[in-house]
């Protein structure tokens, strides 16, 4: 075993033969050694102060006590220095300490450590803040879903506002007066004007002179022939039948519902003759909106 003292010893003796001054010597101020030919030093020398004669452990040696390798001129030439390691100095090779391997090891646990640490805090942070994103994204999808439920309401509420806005023609027609006086009221109510046909003769004259947005017909008219008549007229003209539950037509009608329905392929809808003026209103919104949407 060589010991520390020993090892650095017989270095400084070597450094000072004179007969090994080709291969390794003292610098001229003598504060450092330079090794001038690696391949006769490994080959002779270093075996004399080293288990091995491998010069690359030599360095990790001299690394170990605390030397350090200076630049040289020279491409083959080593040069190592340490403050204690003087020529004609012996005595002051007992400050000479190896570097304490312990410590080192503390150090790079510490740094492993601390590492794995900042990795873990890493970690969690990077977990909160993917669960933080989820939220937000899953918040900003149910606000998505609101503006888009807001935007629709606007815009029906904004086309309710045109067709409000906008001068439609609408026709009753109807033999029976509590009917044609009833929605003549409704039609006041809400703001539109109606034109009133309760004979035959009217009908069709109003029908050939005008547009109508709107036909609304009771359930008893509606069965007459002067309006089979009319139908190459109303063709493009949505119906609204007026149905009265207390009237005989009207289980007539209802039997034969389905005929007239495929009859005139224009009927938009049914409405009971004692109908609120709201009834009224939202079957000419839902009509005109939907008249609108098959246009384009």
């Amino acid at each position: 075993m060589f010991s520390k003292n020993n090892f650095i010893e017989k270095l400084h003796d070597i450094c000072s033969r004179d007969e090994l001054s080709e291969i390794i010597a003292w610098c001229k101020k003598g504060t450092c050694f330079a090794i001038y030919d690696v391949q006769s030093f490994s080959k002779t020398i270093l075996c004399e102060i080293s288990k091995s004669n491998n010069f690359k452990s030599f360095i990790r040696q001299l690394n170990r006590y605390n030397f350090t390798r200076l630049k040289s001129e020279e491409v083959d030439v080593y040069i190592f220095h340490n403050k204690w390691f003087v020529k004609n100095k012996k005595e002051l090779i007992s400050n000479i300490c190896r570097k304490n391997v312990k410590t080192k090891t503390f150090t790079r646990e510490f740094e492993i450590s601390s590492s794995l640490n900042e990795t873990l805090k890493t970690g969690l942070f990077n977990k909160y803040a993917i669960k933080t994103l989820e939220t937000i994204i899953n918040d900003n999808n149910q606000l998505l879903i609101e503006f888009e439920k807001i935007f629709m309401y606007m815009k029906e509420l904004k086309e309710e506002i045109k067709i409000k806005n906008k001068k439609y023609f609408f026709m009753i027609f109807s033999q029976n007066e509590k009917t044609l006086q009833h929605f003549s009221v409704i039609f006041k109510q809400i703001g539109y004007s109606l034109l009133i046909a309760s004979d035959e003769v009217t009908l069709v004259n109003l029908i050939r002179k005008n547009y109508f947005e709107i036909i609304f017909l009771s359930d008893y008219d509606f069965l007459s022939k002067y309006f089979d008549n009319c139908i190459d007229d109303v063709k493009y003209t949505s119906i609204v039948l007026i149905t009265n539950k207390s009237t005989e037509t009207y289980e007539y009608f209802n039997k034969y519902k389905h005929e007239y329905f495929n009859k005139y392929k224009n009927i938009c809808g049914i409405i009971e003759s004692n109908c609120k003026y709201e009834e009224v209103e939202q079957i000419i919104y839902n009509t005109l909106k939907s008249k609108k949407h098959n246009d384009f």
